[in-house]
């Protein structure tokens, strides 16, 4: 990780979010910033959920390409979400 002040302010030192619909969120009884586990492919990764409201109700939007979900498996497939 970079440790300069102007680079941390990037879009790309943001964490990882975890995009959830607002029926996903409902289904796990989540709030905000709650943790959830991701599992595809025989991994799983945890992180901090975030709600989105524009996401049909089976959506889930994980960021690709990042270190904290490189493990997952595909970028467009079934995905297993549960509370952590």
């Amino acid at each position: 990780m970079r440790r300069s002040e102007s680079l941390q302010r990037t879009a790309d030192a943001k964490a990882a979010a975890i995009s959830l619909s607002a029926a996903e969120f409902a289904r796990l009884g989540l709030a905000d910033g709650d943790f959830v586990k991701l599992t595809q492919a025989g991994s799983s990764v945890l992180g901090a959920a975030k709600l989105d409201k524009t996401l049909p109700a089976t959506v889930v939007r994980v960021a690709a390409g990042v270190l904290a979900t490189h493990q997952l498996g595909a970028m467009f497939g079934p995905i297993n979400v549960e509370r952590a």
